[in-house]
């Protein structure tokens, strides 16, 4: 073994591909689960979070500081 630690970078966007994914359709409202939306968006591919961007519901997110960000991310996405 060389002393080397993996890189998990894949395993990342694998799982922010499969978390954006399974929530485009109903994000909803709680400030962990959309903190870990803004995680996997900034983790994401931009291809693929363009992709996906273009498939969220944002329209009941609410107003938190969480909701905010997800909106610019998907609005900066989707120009």
């Amino acid at each position: 073994m060389s002393g080397t630690v993996p890189d998990s970078r894949p395993d990342k966007r694998c799982l922010a591909d499969e978390l954006l994914t399974f929530k485009a359709k109903n994000p909803g409202s709680e400030r962990p689960t959309l903190a870990a939306l803004c995680r996997a968006a900034v983790v994401l591919a931009p291809w693929r979070f363009k992709a996906i961007a273009a498939t969220l519901k944002l329209d009941a997110i609410g107003e938190s500081a969480e909701a905010k960000r997800l909106r610019e991310l998907v609005a900066r996405a989707t120009r």
